[in-house]
């Protein structure tokens, strides 16, 4: 990928390819022993997380940049079984900041469903579609012109 220039996008370009290896990595690795693919996840986790931490904050403000990290944070927080409230927050924030970020819609969904709000996470996963399908068939419009 291009190098846009920017120190705090290369990070956050750095953070989202690591994020997407982290739940490769949790789709994938299944040891004899449970207990080192979760060592193995929090390790992955704890890097991506200090990598998001080294984006100065002066850097992410616009609510873009800012979305695409709460984002990030919120589904590294995520990966594993567990429901975990700061995961929904971050998540939260995301989706307010950007309503069009699909897969933060997923993730947020996919956190809130581990707290047994069944409606919740409904909601958020039909929001998920409603954008997928959206972008779909407005890349299917522009292909006709």
């Amino acid at each position: 990928m291009e190098n846009s220039g920017s120190g705090e996008e290369a990070l956050l370009v750095k953070a989202t390819k690591s994020t997407d290896e982290l739940y490769l990595l949790r789709d994938t690795f299944f040891p004899q022993n449970p207990d080192d693919r979760t060592s193995k996840l929090q390790q992955h986790s704890d890097l991506i997380l200090t990598l998001l931490d080294s984006v100065p904050p002066e850097e992410r403000k616009s609510p873009t940049q800012r979305a695409v990290f709460e984002y990030l944070r919120g589904k590294v927080l995520d990966v594993f079984p567990e429901y975990k409230k700061e995961a929904e927050d971050h998540l939260s924030k995301a989706v307010k900041l950007n309503p069009s970020l699909a897969d933060a819609w997923l993730c947020l969904g996919n956190c809130i469903w581990k707290k047994c709000d069944l409606s919740a996470a409904k909601n958020c996963l039909n929001l998920a579609l409603n954008k997928v399908t959206n972008l779909l068939y407005t890349m299917y419009l522009l292909q006709c012109v």
